[in-house]
């Protein structure tokens, strides 16, 4: 019985200590460094004297957040075989994109491969010679340059809040953004306060959370704007607030209790790709 295993790593490096530059005109000091964090794919295949080899086991979780596949590692071990060589195929979207032979003697680092903006669909295909080639596919996302492993994205056109928990796109959430004369504002804000409100009718629904813009923040000044429930459930999808951000109560519940303090909030007019649901 043959062994494989095959690992798929992306190197994310460590942010410095200055100031991001995550758009032209929005600047913000790291609230801390986002962790070096990689992610391993582990491929295992058994292959008996005359079968195929059986499919794959990867530990590379779904849904993660990226802009670009550069750097990404792969690299293939074999017990039985140190010297084996295999064919390795990419495809992205349905359409290929990258091929190399992959040998068990060394990896390979991966050039630059762009993801378009929003989802986008992974293959990853291994063929050795004489056996029923194996794939692999993975969900991918790219929402664009992230101000930090962890954050909220705020889709103000397509009433949609979308939240990303250590480069995972964890969940995506309808809301209500602010009336035409109240607009919500744009730009880059820091969650930095968790409210339960005391009774039902506060008209912030049961909860709400605080954003600040850097500068604020910096200050402890908080200019009213919130990240909060309603209670008028038949507004979510609408602009119907004073600027706040509008969530279903048990969505910004269970918001709020996966969000840590200091999470970026990210405020867009429109972006270019609307996902519906995971």
């Amino acid at each position: 019985m043959k062994k494989w295993f095959l690992s798929l790593g992306l190197l994310i490096v460590s942010l410095p200590a200055q100031a991001i530059s995550l758009e032209q005109d929005f600047q913000l000091s790291p609230i801390s460094s986002p962790k070096t964090n990689s992610v391993e794919l582990q491929w295992s295949q058994a292959e008996e004297a005359d079968q195929g080899l059986e499919l794959p086991f990867v530990s590379l979780s779904d849904r993660q957040v990226l802009t670009d596949l550069k750097g990404t590692w792969i690299s293939l071990l074999s017990s039985t075989r140190p010297k084996a060589t295999v064919s390795l195929n990419l495809e992205l979207n349905g359409r290929s994109v990258y091929q190399n032979s992959l040998n068990t003697s060394k990896g390979l680092s991966l050039p630059s491969i762009p993801l378009k903006p929003g989802k986008n669909e992974l293959t990853l295909t291994l063929d050795d010679t004489g056996s029923q080639p194996q794939t692999q596919k993975f969900t991918l996302y790219n929402l664009g340059p992230p101000p930090g492993p962890t954050f909220a994205l705020v889709d103000k056109y397509n009433f949609t809040l979308y939240y990303v928990q250590d480069q995972i796109l964890k969940k995506i959430y309808p809301i209500a953004t602010g009336r035409p004369r109240t607009p919500t504002p744009l730009g880059l804000f820091i969650m930095a306060r968790k409210e339960v409100m005391p009774y039902a009718n506060t008209g912030w629904g049961v909860r709400r959370m605080l954003i600040y813009t850097p500068a604020e923040y910096a200050r402890g000044h908080w200019a009213g704007y919130a990240v909060h429930g309603t209670n008028n459930p038949a507004s979510i999808g609408t602009e119907a607030s004073h600027g706040c951000v509008r969530m279903f109560n048990q969505d910004v519940t269970e918001l709020s209790q996966m969000m840590p303090l200091q999470t970026p909030v990210l405020i867009r007019e429109q972006l270019p790709f609307y996902i519906e649901k995971l």
